[in-house]
């Protein structure tokens, strides 16, 4: 490197200055004032090439583009080094935000490096580019450049200059550096370079940034790219400046186990975690956003682990960034085996799925279900097994009844006792289509409609629509649950929600001689009944099986189903019959508000549950605010008249909030 002094030089050396001129701005380079000040001045481009000489004596010339951050008067040298530097100069006045050339000539031989001086006016160096290698014999093919190292050398605690050597650089090349602070770009420069001096691959190339004076503390990421005419090569540096921390992150997954080989990242820096999922940073004092994630293939289902954690470093520490897939169950597959079926088959079926480790002690339950979400069976029910393809199998037996259904992949997570309804998320669906009998007379067994309101009861019937060869006896199950509703069944948005529709009693029409039914739970029947007395004669038209009374706990939509329907004719022949449901519509107040139907806590005739939780909070007056010219609102206002003055105004909503605990 030369850093030869200036005075002494000019005394010593013939100086040829050639001339110098002022090149138009360009952005070779660029900084950000609030992260690094920058050195007066970089070189920018470089050309050396030979000259001829009447006295055969080799000269070299060299022409430098200076770009200014500042004004300054600039000395540019082409110094040859024969066991010590001898240099000639060049001068010129640089300006602020503009590139000026430099010319300047040098006569020598037998030397083993050129270097290429930045000085500001005589009395401070500031940076050089310099080229190692003449004068020996060089018998390696040409090859693409190599960055060999990025070396650091601190003028102060701040304040830093950098060199780059690169081997084998090539004739023509470019070369960049950007520096970055917290993924922010904060320094850049270009410098291009045509070295026509017999450049081989044994040469060693060594190029100066800065000095460049760090603003904040932290760590600062330097990038450095040289690109030639036979390829490029980059590498990233890490310069920290001010006090340093060591911070130890640790990959976990949520039942404890480390997370090896995860990728964590803290504002930007990122690299890859140990066999024991942690990685070590150094950083300054200051607030942090840690980030780390992980990626599993398991026979081809990707499962991706990510967490994030906000810290403030102010000393030495370690922490746990806990890791959460983005969900638990990866279904693979839920098929049955057979998709069409006589009545009363067999159906069989399997699934195939994987879990992931997203629950320290909870239980993973995967339950099959029937069209009247009826459990079939459960496919996994216990401890989480994760990254592993599991397979289950199972079977059920088709209705009697032609049509298609539907049998429901359910997963949720435990423990978890299964009620009424089913819990959790459907993640599988699978259909079947139950052929229709040869042979026997097709009927239709329908349920009729009814209104009813809120609290009040009301009657539905079950009925045969025709019965050619007349009747002998039935047997079938109706249900009155309602998980969701179908397209069709609902009336004003207002009431498409799900009713709380349950059977209160069931009563059998005089033609049957002997009858009976049993109660499944409060939303579903069993029912049979014989035509002793032959009262059904064939022919027989709209004939009543049963007559059920139901009552309505909230608005909505309920739909009343027939399912397992059996029917023999008078022959003792079975009778083909489709299914066609019915709707119970429940009206009156309290109507659903945004899908969600309010509740009285106190039995004061005020419904304070407006989101339907089971208590009285903050968000409950949040959408008594919202919804207040909502029509569920206004027309049952009734029940919103927090303040009791005889109408709705907006000191109701005062008034809900002062009675939040």
């Amino acid at each position: 490197m030369v850093r030869t002094g200036l005075l002494l030089l000019l005394v010593l050396s013939v100086v040829f200055v050639v001339g110098q001129y002022t090149i138009a701005p360009v952005a070779y380079a660029w900084h950000d004032p609030n992260y690094v000040s920058p050195p007066p001045g970089e070189i920018v481009r470089l050309k050396i090439s030979e000259i001829p000489s009447i006295n055969m004596t080799s000269s070299l010339r060299a022409e430098v583009a200076v770009y200014g951050f500042q004004n300054f008067d600039a000395a540019v040298g082409l110094c040859l080094l024969v066991g010590a530097w001898d240099c000639a100069y060049g001068w010129g006045s640089v300006r602020q935000d503009s590139s000026t050339r430099i010319r300047v000539a040098k006569a020598g031989e037998d030397f083993t490096a050129i270097g290429i001086p930045l000085w500001l006016g005589t009395a401070r160096w500031i940076q050089s580019i310099d080229i190692y290698g003449f004068g020996q014999i060089c018998t390696m093919a040409l090859m693409p450049p190599k960055i060999r190292e990025v070396r650091e050398e601190w003028i102060n605690e701040r304040t830093v200059r950098l060199s780059i050597y690169i081997n084998s650089p090539g004739q023509r090349g470019s070369f960049t550096a950007r520096i970055y602070y917290g993924g922010r770009e904060v320094y850049y420069v270009y410098k291009g370079l045509e070295l026509d001096v017999g450049i081989t691959a044994c040469h060693t190339l060594m190029i100066n940034i800065g000095p460049v004076t760090f603003l904040k503390d932290g760590v600062y990421t330097v990038r450095v790219e040289y690109s030639s005419d036979v390829g490029r090569d980059a590498v990233e540096k890490l310069v920290r400046v001010g006090r340093q921390y060591q911070v130890k992150v640790r990959a976990v997954h949520v039942d404890g186990s480390a997370a090896a080989s995860a990728r964590i990242c803290v504002s930007g820096m990122c690299q890859y975690a140990d066999y024991s999922g942690v990685a070590v940073f150094q950083l300054s004092e200051g607030s942090y956003v840690v980030r780390a994630e992980k990626e599993y293939d398991v026979a081809g289902t990707k499962i991706r682990y990510s967490g994030v954690r906000n810290i403030y470093v102010s000393s030495d520490m370690s922490l746990d960034v806990e890791l959460n897939p983005e969900r638990c169950l990866y279904p693979r597959q839920f098929r049955l085996n057979s998709n069409e079926v006589a009545p009363g088959g067999v159906v069989s079926g399997y699934a195939e799925f994987v879990l992931a480790r997203c629950c320290a002690t909870c239980t993973a339950h995967l339950v099959v279900y029937d069209w009247n979400y009826r459990e079939i069976t459960r496919l996994w029910d216990g401890q989480i097994e994760a990254h592993r393809v599991i397979t289950r199998s199972f079977s059920l037996t088709a209705p009697n009844t032609p049509g298609t259904y539907c049998v429901l992949l359910n997963f949720f997570l435990g423990p978890y006792t299964i009620q009424k309804f089913p819990p959790g998320e459907e993640v599988g669906r699978a259909c079947f289509t139950v052929k229709e009998r040869s042979g026997g007379a097709r009927a239709e067994i329908y349920v009729t409609n009814a209104t009813i309101p809120v609290g009040g009861a009301g009657v539905i019937r079950v009925v045969l629509d025709r019965a050619p060869g007349g009747l002998s006896g039935f047997s079938l199950r109706l249900t009155t649950r309602t998980v969701a509703l179908l397209p069709g069944y609902c009336p004003p948005a207002s009431l498409c929600v799900p009713a709380d529709v349950r059977i209160e009693g069931v009563k059998f029409p005089d033609w049957a001689g002997l009858s009976d039914w049993r109660r499944i739970d409060e939303y579903t029947v069993e029912l049979k009944a014989v035509d002793l007395r032959d009262a059904v004669k064939p022919g027989a038209q709209n004939v009543v099986l049963a007559e059920i009374t139901v009552k309505s706990l909230t608005p909505g939509v309920a739909v009343a189903s027939v399912v397992n329907a059996a029917i023999d004719d008078d022959n003792g022949r079975p009778v083909a019959v489709v299914i066609r449901p019915g709707v119970i519509y429940v009206s009156g107040c309290p109507r659903p508000v945004a899908g969600v139907v309010p509740r009285d806590l106190d039995g004061d005739g005020l419904y304070e549950d407006l989101n339907g939780n089971g208590r009285l909070d903050y968000d409950d007056v949040v959408r008594l605010f919202r919804y207040f010219d909502d029509p569920a609102i206004r027309g049952c206002w009734q029940l919103y008249d927090f303040n009791r003055n005889g109408r709705l105004d907006y000191d109701d909503i005062v008034a809900l909030f002062r009675k939040v605990p």
